[in-house]
């Protein structure tokens, strides 16, 4: 588990093409335009008058169809080390895209290190609702994966939701009981699970999909940024926890003999529910 690296700033946008901008969600960093449960809403469609006949009076009005809305995506990336990113679509007949890599001003000459955004435009093909997974991978750096529930509908306008599961997952704890330490990650192929930093196995998808539940049964996420320290005696119990989720979601927290809220229930169910998975 690389959690003493610094992580670069992973930020997706999710937004019409045809949308001027939107509302920021300063959790997530995610762009929001138009209908905030969805991200995307189509343009309302327009009325034009058809051309005047012989008689000099104007026919019937003609309904012009909004053309179809796109989806777009955007991650920040950088060059020598940055996530490299790869999109899977679950039903390809239903969408399909395009990427390109945006390094903004035009620049002489690329360096190491030179940031750039990694953008993936998604298109209707029919209706229909599918997966999309956007997976990051970098050398020295956490994995940053999203997932996302991608509906088409009868005009073919494309709309994202983002999908609430672990990307990484980071539990250590030291205390008088021996504890195992966990490092879950997110692939094309399901979880794995590294236990006390040994060599990675299969872990059960329940097991991993339970973790969420305490995250949010406990409000776990106002956990991040916590960091005290209570040195004045011996230690009696230390921790540190480090979780990325698929829809942004970000928590970093440590603790020595201090703890944020609902610390002992929730890390409790947390350790229970990885020491009782299925590993193999």
């Amino acid at each position: 588990m690389k959690y003493l690296i610094p992580i670069m700033l992973s930020l997706f946008v999710l937004a019409a093409c045809s949308s001027g901008g939107g509302e920021m969600n300063a959790v997530t960093g995610q762009n929001i335009a138009g209908d905030s449960s969805t991200g995307i809403s189509a343009t309302d469609a327009s009325t034009v008058d058809a051309p005047m006949d012989g008689s000099g009076t104007t026919g019937a009005n003609v309904v012009e169809q909004p053309s179809p809305e796109k989806a777009v995506l955007s991650f920040s990336s950088f060059d020598g080390g940055g996530h490299e990113y790869s999109v899977e679509i679950e039903d390809p007949e239903i969408l399909t895209y395009t990427s390109k890599r945006d390094y903004g001003a035009e620049r002489d000459e690329l360096e190491t290190g030179s940031p750039y955004w990694m953008i993936f435009t998604f298109t209707g093909l029919k209706p229909g609702t599918t997966t999309v997974s956007v997976y990051g991978r970098s050398p020295i750096i956490e994995n940053n994966d999203s997932i996302y529930t991608a509906v088409v509908d009868e005009n073919l306008n494309v709309t994202l939701k983002a999908v609430r599961k672990i990307s990484t997952f980071f539990m250590y704890r030291d205390a008088d009981i021996d504890y195992n330490t966990y490092s879950v990650s997110y692939g094309q192929d399901g979880y794995h699970v590294s236990v006390n930093y040994e060599e990675e196995q299969k872990i059960d998808e329940e097991s991993v999909d339970a973790l969420i539940a305490v995250i949010d049964e406990y409000g776990v996420e106002r956990w991040n940024g916590f960091s005290e320290s209570e040195r004045h005696g011996p230690v009696e119990e230390s921790f540190l926890l480090e979780a990325r989720l698929t829809d942004g979601t970000y928590i970093w927290a440590r603790g020595d003999n201090v703890f944020p809220e609902n610390y002992e229930p929730a890390i409790n169910k947390m350790q229970e529910i990885l020491d009782n998975a299925k590993i193999w």
